[in-house]
């Protein structure tokens, strides 16, 4: 008859090696007995889970793995039948610092374009966070701590990299990208200019001025406006409450005092200022407007010119101020034995409607300059001044023009 075979027995199964991830973990049968000979097969667990896939006599911790303790059942398998022993599990399996090989920036390096941040190479269990920090010249970009950077214009010709950092509990590790230097158009602010000064009767200052033009990726974050009392050797800034744009109000001024007043462009590139100009209270009146002579019996108002430009300056500083009536006084002479070249005497109404289409004739002629320059016209009050004779009188033109008060 045949001899009959035996079944499998083993005594234990026990893992050698390090649980920690990375690191290789080997199983070991021991009491081992079967005939035939048995074969072996192996299941590794994490957890108390069958990891997939995993049979053979080594195991490769994974970070999968992390925190997890590891045990290996081993069976013994032969034709009479099959034994297994399961092993004492590891300690939780530990994690592995952050390691990282490189960072590197994509992205066009110009103002106004943006860089994107890439790191390679990176392990560490459990998984790293990231963190990031440009930096300009080797200086560290306040906030600048994201994957992202907009290049700035105060980054122009200097060499931006970015340093990234792996962290977890078990420690941390960084790398920093190959410097790319910012090109293109120089960055520029050019300086405001004053375009309307002036302080109102009520010690109301007002400026104007045309914005700050910029290039090469430059901002303009708004303009700071300030005056002096001492020809600009101290200065004192203005409320921002009272800047709006690129105009300003400026109450609680002194009335017959000279002031010094500048703007000031805060910008990427820094603070750029206007050049100081100086200002007294407006002319209480009355004021010359400036026009072509008046002959003796016209009233037509016209203007050279340069005439034109004094005046286009006066309607707009008289808007700045926000002067919202202004009396415009006509002139004229009434004389008894005068004639009008027609051999009709004036009579003294006569002479005071000439005076009024003077100033009548200067109130359209502003309000036209008023519509060219888009302003809101002020209330316009007219008056007539005469003069009886003008046997005392060395200068006529002064009875033959239009004055302008506030």
């Amino acid at each position: 008859s045949n001899v009959a075979g035996l079944a499998p027995t083993i005594t234990s199964a026990t893992i050698t090696g390090t649980p920690t991830v990375g690191q290789t973990l080997t199983a070991h049968s021991t009491g081992v007995t079967g005939v035939p000979t048995p074969t072996e097969s192996y299941q590794w667990l994490s957890g108390g889970k069958a990891i997939p896939g995993a049979n053979s006599s080594t195991y490769l911790v994974s970070s999968a793995d992390y925190n997890q303790p590891i045990t290996v059942t081993i069976t013994e398998t032969n034709s009479v039948g099959v034994a297994s022993a399961t092993s004492v599990p590891t300690a939780a399996v530990v994690g592995l610092a952050p390691t990282i090989t490189s960072a590197t920036i994509t992205g066009t390096p110009t103002v106004g374009q943006t860089l994107t941040a890439h790191s390679a190479g990176v392990t560490g269990t459990p998984t790293p966070t990231e963190s990031y920090q440009w930096l300009s010249g080797a200086k560290a970009i306040p906030n600048a701590t994201g994957s992202t950077y907009l290049v700035q214009s105060s980054d122009y010709n200097q060499p931006i990299t970015v340093t990234i950092t792996e962290t977890n509990t078990l420690g941390h590790a960084s790398a920093t990208s190959t410097p790319t230097k910012v090109t293109g158009v120089s960055p520029a602010v050019t300086t405001p200019q004053i375009t309307v000064s002036g302080i109102s009767p009520a010690g109301v200052g007002a400026l104007t001025w045309s914005p700050s033009q910029t290039s090469g990726g430059a901002t303009i974050s708004g303009y700071q406006v300030e005056y002096s009392t001492d020809g600009g050797k101290t200065w004192i800034t203005v409320p921002s409450s009272d800047v709006s744009g690129t105009s300003a109000t400026i109450p609680g001024l002194s009335i017959g005092k000279a002031y010094s007043f500048r703007v000031v462009t805060q910008s990427s590139m820094g603070a750029v200022a206007s050049a100081k100009i100086r200002a007294t209270t407006f002319t209480q009146g009355p004021l010359d407007l400036p026009s072509r002579p008046f002959a003796a019996y016209h009233a037509g108002f016209s203007a050279t010119l340069s005439n034109f430009r004094a005046i286009e300056n006066t309607l707009k500083e008289i808007s700045a101020l926000r002067i919202s009536r202004i009396t415009l006084v006509g002139y004229a002479i009434y004389e008894t034995r005068a004639k009008n070249g027609h051999g009709r005497y004036l009579t003294m109404n006569q002479v005071i409607q000439l005076a009024k289409s003077r100033a009548l004739s200067a109130e359209k002629y502003l309000r036209m300059v008023d519509r060219r320059l888009h302003l809101a016209p002020p209330q316009f009050i007219i008056n007539v001044k005469i003069l009886n004779g003008k046997s005392h009188i060395t200068n006529f033109e002064l009875y033959r023009r239009v004055s302008l008060k506030v």
